[in-house]
């Protein structure tokens, strides 16, 4: 089996002991993908313990070399503009390293998802006191890095005004923050239940759910998102993984093929589509969009993996 970007691709890794391994990542927009320069990574040990810290250089790339393994790391980012990710990832004992994405949404996106994109007559509508509440929250959450002081907040927000359906949606999202799912998918839920048509709730909900292995729900909600925004990539995307995770290759190939047609599809569509081709038993096709993806991101931290996949797609390749 070819694993390039799928976790449920993945072949075991032999193990033994370990102490050295390395993570490589790169860092992006969440928008539109574009790499992130001068963004402070920390490196921590989970659940606290502090490791190390470095910046991304000019094409977002960062590596962190003498990590033990096994071992749960986080990978906490931190950017002017863009709001605090984190990214947890283990490392299996024998392992000699990994590359992680890390993908950070901007202020001024989030700006606009807390007002959902609706008209000033809805702000109008909202009780100052639930409105000041929420300002304090998003505050502690975006400015401050701090999603714990943010709850507070929200919580009182929604208090106040039951129908505050954006107040929940960033109240999940500091949850989220936090590690504590339960809480994120009630808030979350709770905010998509407010408002069907507001989409920014939908894809932390639904991934969330996929990656607790509720897929009926997961996906159901992916389809709905993607009434809503049609030209989206990311609903196909997920639905694509969603599929393959359940080993449904042939529509988890509709779905990546229906994601590589949309506007601004990112160069790794064609990392999932490589392994999905992969195990339908096309390598031809699987070398093809791997060829694809390296033309359009020569400087991704999969390449050297893309080269040794490459050869060894070859060597299944029918003889002619």
């Amino acid at each position: 089996m070819v694993a390039l970007l799928h976790p449920a691709l993945a072949a075991a890794q032999e193990e033994s002991p370990g102490l050295g391994a390395t993570v490589g990542m790169r860092v992006t927009s969440l928008e539109d993908e574009h790499p992130l320069e001068r963004v402070r990574v920390d490196l921590l040990r989970f659940p606290d313990e502090y490791i190390q810290e470095g910046f991304t250089d000019a094409v977002g790339r960062l590596e962190f070399q003498g990590l033990r393994a096994p071992a749960a790391y986080i990978l906490r980012a931190e950017k002017d503009g863009y709001r605090t990710t984190e990214v947890r990832f283990d490392l299996r004992r024998g392992e000699p390293g990994r590359e992680v994405s890390v993908e950070m949404p901007s202020l001024k996106a989030a700006s606009t998802a807390r007002l959902g994109g609706v008209s000033s007559v809805r702000a109008l509508s909202i009780p100052p006191p639930a409105s000041k509440e929420f300002e304090k929250g998003a505050e502690f959450l975006s400015q401050k890095k701090s999603p714990r002081a943010s709850i507070e907040h929200f919580q009182k927000a929604v208090a106040i005004y039951p129908g505050y359906f954006e107040a929940y949606f960033l109240l999940g999202m500091a949850y989220l923050q936090l590690n504590s799912p339960s809480e994120a998918q009630d808030a979350l839920r709770h905010a998509i239940n407010l408002n069907p048509k507001f989409l920014e709730p939908y894809y932390p909900l639904a991934t969330l759910l996929i990656g607790k292995k509720e897929y009926g729900e997961g996906q159901r909600l992916l389809r709905r998102a993607q009434e809503l925004d049609p030209n989206g990539w990311r609903w196909p995307f997920e639905l694509a993984r969603s599929e393959a995770y359940q080993k449904h290759w042939e529509q988890a190939l509709a779905y990546g093929q229906s994601a590589l047609k949309m506007p601004n599809a990112p160069p790794k569509v064609h990392l999932l589509m490589a392994d999905l081709y992969s195990n339908t038993g096309k390598p031809d096709k699987a070398i093809e969009e791997l060829e694809e993806f390296e033309k359009l991101d020569p400087s991704s931290p999969y390449i050297p993996r893309v080269h040794q996949v490459i050869a060894e797609l070859r060597k299944r390749e029918p003889s002619h």
